[in-house]
């Protein structure tokens, strides 16, 4: 039985060497941004760092700031630059070669949490998972795009004083709002979006309770020495943000898949690629405090 081969020979362009720019804007916080070359297929780095480049950053068309790219780095950070809600902000990057990357972002307005509820018992009659509602009023007016986010923060002092942070994974109860099928690009269906939802699936503008499941390991009793914190943001996304977030998911769902079409991860860059975008955030808080525990201890040790 004879077998037929043939070689197939396939062109493929190089690719990389365009400018990348990231900023993700937020007030309260460091001012940072990442300027880097994008790399070809074939390449085993994440980057390729830009030696001969520069930023200049703009707030409300007014320039604020410039400075060489610090090559050795991946980020930048400026702690003179401080911004509010309602501010524009464009960041361009470039090289002595002329290339220029610029991106844009307005940075929303933060929306309150107007309550949190949760149904828990005492330690002995605990469930594994903690019924959470967190109710806000979504601006009628404005086009809004929200993360929903639960940390946890717990202080021991009992002989010197401790710190752990956990961002915590939760049971997304309310469907409607975090579980989009058959959108975005996707055909696999019920992915969970990181949290994020956009206010047109909030079925109510007023009071609008989101019903989440927290792991009731975190509402037990703290011991003594101990402060236990567990905190819900709501995050206010610009809209590039939004659909970069989301992009990223879908890829990574979808990675692997041959017979789906790869997703174009989502950017606002002229000139190049990558994301400039901006949030605020909203926060509310139940506060557990144990026995015995010193608030005038300041010497922290992180887990």
């Amino acid at each position: 039985m004879a077998r037929c081969e043939s070689d197939l020979t396939i062109d493929m362009e190089d690719g990389g060497g365009e400018l990348a720019l990231y900023s993700f804007v937020m007030p309260d916080s460091t001012f940072s941004v990442h300027l880097s070359r994008s790399i070809n297929h074939s390449s085993v780095d994440d980057f390729e760092r830009v030696y001969d480049g520069y930023v200049v950053v703009y707030k409300n068309d007014a320039k604020i700031d410039s400075f060489a790219w610090p090559y050795q780095s991946t980020w930048a950070y400026r702690s003179t630059i401080k911004v509010a809600q309602n501010d524009k902000i464009k960041i361009v990057g470039g090289d002595n070669q002329g290339n220029l990357a610029t991106g844009l972002t307005k940075i929303p307005q933060p929306v309150k949490i107007e309550s949190i509820s949760a149904q828990y018992a005492d330690d002995t009659d605990q469930p594994e998972y903690i019924d959470c509602s967190v109710v806000f009023t979504d601006p009628a007016d404005i086009t809004n795009y929200y993360q929903l986010v639960v940390i946890s923060e717990t202080w021991n002092n009992a002989a010197e004083l401790t710190y752990e942070y956990n961002q915590i994974s939760y049971i997304k109860s309310d469907e409607d709002v975090f579980y989009i099928r058959d959108q975005d690009g996707s055909l696999l269906q019920g992915i969970d979006f990181m949290g994020t939802f956009p206010d047109d699936l909030v079925k109510t503008h007023e009071h609008y309770p989101i019903k989440i499941e927290v792991p009731g390991v975190y509402f037990k009793s703290p011991a003594p020495n101990e402060k236990r914190k567990l905190s819900f943001l709501l995050v206010s996304l610009s809209e590039d943000y939004y659909k970069y977030l989301r992009s990223k998911v879908v890829a990574e769902y979808n990675y692997g898949l041959p017979m789906l079409t790869p997703v174009k991860i989502h950017s606002n860059i002229s000139g190049g690629h990558g994301l400039v975008g901006s949030l605020s955030v909203a926060s509310d808080s139940i506060v557990f405090i144990g026995n015995n525990y010193n608030e005038s201890k300041k010497t922290i040790n992180k887990k």
